[in-house]
């Protein structure tokens, strides 16, 4: 994988989980590490669930290899946080993409 492919700076996020005073579970996304990334649109869909109209954003991820990711982890780029659908590692172009969605919340 040639360097300059890498222009779009990523930040990858680990999820944090805290007990509340009622001892419910809190999930906060907490910075991992940033890098760089080749970022590609891999289309979008509009799927209908409980009677909300709801369009899904899809993005390819490409980084180097040598990054611990997991796939509970999500990556935010230019303010919105996308989850992790899948990882696919090349260890030929020592490079790993990462299939995404966008996060409705």
């Amino acid at each position: 994988m040639r360097a300059g492919l890498l222009n779009e700076p990523v930040t990858l996020l680990r999820a944090e989980t805290e007990q509340t005073a009622y001892r419910s579970q809190l999930v906060r996304w907490v910075k991992a590490f940033d890098t760089k990334a080749r970022v590609r649109n891999a289309g979008s869909s509009m799927t209908l669930a409980n009677s909300e109209e709801f369009y899904g954003v899809h993005a390819v991820f490409t980084v180097r290899i040598y990054h611990k990711i997991t796939p509970t982890m999500r990556i935010r780029w230019r303010g919105r946080d996308y989850r992790i659908l899948g990882l696919d590692p090349n260890r030929q172009t020592m490079e790993l993409v990462i299939k995404t969605e966008l996060v409705n919340e």
